[in-house]
């Protein structure tokens, strides 16, 4: 299962959402909103840029590393059938 880790209001973090949906990953959502949250989620998990889909030791963070890295685990999925 992977986390989608979003900024309240921000159109890459929306777009990032939408391409999630209309893939086969399933995924969870975790809206940041305020600064304590963002301090947190960027020390603890290592996370540099948001939107960040996080699974295990996988991260991808941007929306454009996102849209790659859906894009791949559609073709390794393609692959795998």
């Amino acid at each position: 299962m992977y986390t989608l880790y979003l900024l309240s209001g921000s159109r890459h973090s929306e777009e990032a959402k939408d391409l999630l949906s209309s893939s086969e990953i399933q995924f969870e959502l975790r809206s940041l909103s305020d600064s304590d949250q963002l301090s947190g989620i960027f020390f603890d998990l290592g996370i540099r840029e948001l939107p960040a889909l996080v699974s295990g030791s996988t991260m991808a963070e941007g929306l454009e590393n996102i849209r790659t890295y859906i894009s791949t685990a559609g073709r390794e999925q393609a692959d795998s059938t």
